[in-house]
């Protein structure tokens, strides 16, 4: 409350709440997104002011002893962390999730046509679903929509690019089917400031690591001290000394290099979409 263009003190002692909301969520901004959300329901206190209204809206005997109540004190927040799990696995497969795309997403959901979200009780003709949703179940025929180059597999957020390595026999010869190699390239967390680094991250050790001989269990920061110089880094990202018509690349075998930071991610993304090809097929 201003006054005289002052906050009064209950204002002040407001503002004062707000910040450190605000502090306790941007402390874990870096986990995962479902922990972020989760400390922002506590930061609110939330879940206590739910099970407050609950208590207060039941009989006080019967809201001390029906473990029920404290269920339902608490459906709303189960309600909003299926919302985060929708969104990581619908929306966010493709990108960065964060909290504020979360907000963004959720607050869009009051644009959506309330018929698309009620399922039919009898039985229809067509049955449209997402990939994840259609996972375990079979049908006589199955239409994947948007199965096109820069659609499935997806190019959005990481760029990730997949193209065919014509160096290698591909496709029939002499009657003998040989699967084709692929280039893939993606963005990585070194070209995306918002991104977590990956060496401090609590799943580094099944990420592809920087540089790519370092150990598990590594300092990061030892692990870059090891390069000696700022090209052998934008090697390790892109290489670019590979590109450049130097004599030490002379007989050098391609396939016998390590991949670039570039490439790792752009393989593992690739096979993510592969995999998830598979689950619609």
């Amino acid at each position: 409350q201003l006054i005289d263009g002052r906050l009064s003190r209950r204002g002040v002692q407001a503002v004062l709440r707000a910040a450190d909301t605000l502090r306790q969520v941007q402390r874990v901004l870096g986990h995962p997104l479902p922990e972020v959300v989760h400390e922002a329901i506590t930061a609110l206190n939330l879940d206590i002011d739910m099970l407050l209204a609950r208590h207060m809206r039941a009989d006080h005997a019967e809201a001390m002893l029906d473990a029920s109540h404290v269920a339902l004190a608490k459906s709303p927040i189960d309600a909003v962390m299926k919302l985060v799990d929708t969104y990581m696995q619908e929306i966010a497969s493709q990108g960065m999730p964060s909290l504020r795309a979360f907000i963004s997403w959720v607050d869009s959901l009051r644009d959506a046509s309330e018929e698309n979200a009620v399922a039919p009780d009898v039985p229809v003709d067509v049955v449209l679903m997402t990939v994840h949703q259609s996972k375990g179940l079979e049908w006589d025929a199955v239409a994947v929509v948007g199965m096109t180059d820069g659609g499935f597999p997806s190019n959005k957020g990481d760029n990730l690019s997949v193209v065919v390595d014509e160096t290698h026999l591909n496709g029939f010869q002499d009657g003998i089917w040989t699967p084709p190699e692929y280039h893939e390239n993606a963005k990585t967390w070194l070209t995306n400031p918002a991104a977590v680094p990956v060496p401090v991250r609590v799943d580094a050790d099944i990420l592809p690591r920087f540089p790519h001989d370092a150990l598990v269990g590594w300092n990061p920061l030892e692990a870059l001290e090891a390069l000696e110089d700022a090209e052998i880094i934008d090697d390790e990202v892109f290489g670019t000394l590979r590109t450049m018509n130097v004599d030490d690349m002379e007989g050098v075998d391609p396939d016998g290099l390590y991949l670039t930071q570039s490439e790792e991610y752009g393989r593992r993304l690739h096979a993510d979409e592969r995999r998830l090809a598979y689950v619609a097929l």
